[in-house]
């Protein structure tokens, strides 16, 4: 059975919306990628998976889902690293696997770096730790901009679309028409939430440094 609650707001103002499962004597938390949800993780089958040997903690990262979603930047970066302790202390764990995809892998990095003592393993999946170069890339703000006027970034899709696989103008403006039907999509803390990756750095140094084992998985199209 899953229990289903909100981490009441901490110092910061935020409610987080999360799910606690599993009965192992082990718990994995588990961090979506960005725009994306807790639900990723029940759809694909993971969550069920991991479940049968381990306690399992999802949740809808701040700016996402139906967690709070504040519009300042100052919210995001090592805040939404910060969630997850704080959300182990509500729950009384005192250490965790941590899983993250994409958006959620550097924050997985990020807290390598800051809590090392609160995790047993880490693994990092379509992404890595985020470099003080590309967490103060220039593109950010122009692809923030874009997302808080069209709902989606024409110029992050056109980046990260493999080779002889970018989109058309007409898969872009479903992309847009889609991404304006979600009723749980916040256009605005979206584009908070990716100027708040300056706070999100580490450096090669700190993450030499860091002692917890840790997976690193990347796909060929990744």
């Amino acid at each position: 059975s899953w229990v289903l609650g909100t981490v009441p707001p901490d110092i910061a103002g935020v409610k987080i919306r999360y799910i606690d499962t599993g009965k192992g004597a082990e718990a994995i938390v588990l961090l979506h990628g960005g725009t994306s949800r807790l639900e990723s993780w029940v759809t694909t089958g993971v969550i069920d998976n991991l479940a049968k040997d381990f306690r399992v903690i999802a949740f809808d990262a701040r700016g996402h889902g139906k967690s709070d979603s504040p519009r300042e930047p100052s919210a995001y970066g090592r805040q939404q690293a910060l969630d997850v302790v704080r959300i182990l202390d509500a729950l009384k764990i005192s250490k965790a696997h941590i899983i993250g995809f994409s958006l959620g892998s550097s924050t997985v990095a990020q807290l390598l770096t800051l809590h090392p003592e609160r995790f047993l393993t880490g693994v990092q999946v379509a992404g890595a730790g985020r470099s003080p170069e590309e967490a103060n890339d220039p593109r950010i703000e122009t692809e923030a901009s874009e997302i808080a006027r069209d709902c989606v970034s024409r110029s992050r899709l056109m980046r990260q679309a493999p080779a002889g696989m970018k989109p058309t103008e007409e898969d872009i403006q479903k992309r847009i028409a889609a991404c304006r039907a979600d009723p749980t999509f916040d256009q605005l803390a979206t584009a908070a939430s990716l100027r708040g990756y300056r706070d999100q750095a580490v450096t090669a140094e700190q993450m030499a440094a860091v002692k917890v084992p840790t997976l690193g998985i990347v796909g060929t199209l990744d």
